[in-house]
Order: structure tokens, then sequence, then C-alpha cells
């Protein structure tokens, strides 16, 4: 006599969310074929000229999801995808006089790129097109205030951040950097290549400009990593020697009990095979 046999279908659903929707003003655009989709989604991303107006792209996804996973529910935890760039600018003067930057402009860097969905997260392709991008102070994108001196030490103070863009990952090779400001009532214009630099999605990358009297004389690199609260241990592996800053924020506690969130930092300055041990011994 045959057995009856009971067939099981697990149903496969994958989801993928995209922050803000893509429309035609915001440089972000759905690859079709015939008005219609197949695979994991991808979309071209454009850079908005106006950097007042540039977003800042976060996805998402949950491919392979069955209904019998996490009771039915799919959870989508939002990554940044675009690089962001910080501008600040230190200042050097024996003269007690004011500088103040007007204008930055950053030249012949990409613009486009494609943004892939994957089975593991998503990928960014090979960027496109360059441009360039002008940080004012006309279009409240820059920081106008007057820069901060050297103190009697020799030390450069960092001036109030002067500006930032949200670009699509790239290498940055041979770009132009234009800064404009002000001595009294005296425009000086002066342009540096920049150093090259990576620009990895979810990083934030900083610029320290060092003006003197004259202009442009230094360009530092700096790059800043964040980490979100997830309840476990994180790790970070350094790409390179150098010093590096921790810093660390707890939350504040109920409002009952006027707690207050804690802060802590410090630096290390390891070779790159020191710095993964060095920070388990802090932890």
């Amino acid at each position: 006599m045959p057995l009856p046999l009971r067939c099981l279908l697990f149903r496969k659903v994958s989801f993928f969310a995209v922050a803000p929707a893509p429309v035609a003003t915001n440089g972000i655009e759905l690859v079709t074929s015939g008005g219609y989709y197949t695979g994991y989604p991808s979309f071209t991303v454009t850079t908005l000229a106006s950097p007042a107006q540039q977003l800042d792209i976060c996805v998402a996804s949950a491919p392979n999801c069955t209904d019998t996973a996490n009771g039915g529910k799919v959870h989508l935890n939002f990554t940044h995808a675009m690089a962001k760039v910080k501008f600040s600018v230190k200042y050097v003067s024996a003269k007690t006089f004011g500088v103040v930057l007007g204008q930055l402009k950053f030249s012949g860097i990409y613009t486009g790129n494609t943004l892939q969905f994957t089975s593991s997260g998503f990928a960014w392709g090979a960027p496109t097109a360059t441009g360039s991008y002008t940080l004012s102070v006309v279009e409240r994108s820059l920081v106008g205030t007057p820069l901060i001196k050297a103190d009697e030490a020799g030390d450069t103070q960092v001036s109030t951040e002067a500006g930032m863009l949200l670009l699509v990952p790239q290498t940055v090779s041979g770009a132009k950097l234009e800064a404009t400001f002000w001595v009294g009532d005296t425009a000086i214009v002066r342009e540096i290549t920049m150093p090259k630099q990576v620009l990895e999605a979810v990083e934030s990358h900083g610029y320290s400009l060092i003006m003197n009297d004259n202009g442009i004389f230094d360009v530092l690199n700096e790059t800043q990593w964040d980490w979100s609260y997830t309840g476990d241990w994180q790790t970070f592996v350094a790409p390179k020697s150098g010093t590096y800053k921790l810093e660390a924020w707890g939350a504040g506690g109920p409002i009952t009990y006027d707690g207050k969130g804690g802060y802590v930092r410090g630096t290390l300055t390891p070779t790159w095979e020191e710095l993964p041990r060095k920070c388990q011994e802090m932890g």
C-alpha cells in the first residue's frame, strides 16, 4: 500500500530598498530593459551638481527570504552607500587679522557610477564622467567663518567644518582643489593638486587644508569610520599605519534619573600589524 507524501513548498522572495526613492530629479535611476527588470536590481547614480542638494543614499536588502524564517518577518538594515567628503581648513600666520574662506572648487572627480545589489549586499561599478563641484558661501554649502590661527606653540587649530560633499565611491587621483579666501578686502585664489585618496562607501573622508597668508601650502588626508550600536563586539582592521583617534559616546539614561551620556577618547599610533592586537587590549 503506497504511503501518502506531504510536499512542503518553501517560497523565496527577495526584498530590496533604496532611500530616497529614485526619481528623475535626484540622480537615481533604476536600470530596466523594456520596462521590466529581472535578477538583482541596479541603479545608475549621478551626484547632483549642487552640494547643498546632494543626497546620502541608503540601501538595504534581504535576498532569498522564506516564509518560515524569522516568523515570516523581513528585516532591512540600511547602509550608507555614498562616500562622504568633509573639508576643514587650518590657518598659520604671524598676523592678527582674520582670513575668511569664500569658496572651494573640487574638479576632475567622477560624477556617476552604477550601484548593483548582490546576494551579500551591494557593490559599485566603474565610475563614469568627470566634473566639478563648488562649495560656496552664496549657496550656503560652505561655512564662511574666519579661520582659526595657529596657537603660540605653533599647533594649527582646525576651523569650523568648511563644507561637505556626498560623492559616488571612487579613487581621487590628479583632481584639483581651488580655494578662494579673503585677507581683509583682498581675494586670494590658489589651486592645489589633491593627493591620491580612495573614497569608499560608508566612510567619511576628510581633507584638511593648511593655509598661510600667501595661500595653500599643504593638504592632509583624513578618514573617519563610524559605527552604530549593535549590542555586540565590532572589529576594525587598520588599512595602514598612522595615528588613529578613537572616540566613543554612551547614550544618556532616563530623564527621571538625570542620566547623561558618557564620552571617552584616545589615540593610537601603531603599525598596521599592531593595531588589531592593541584595540583588543583596550577593549
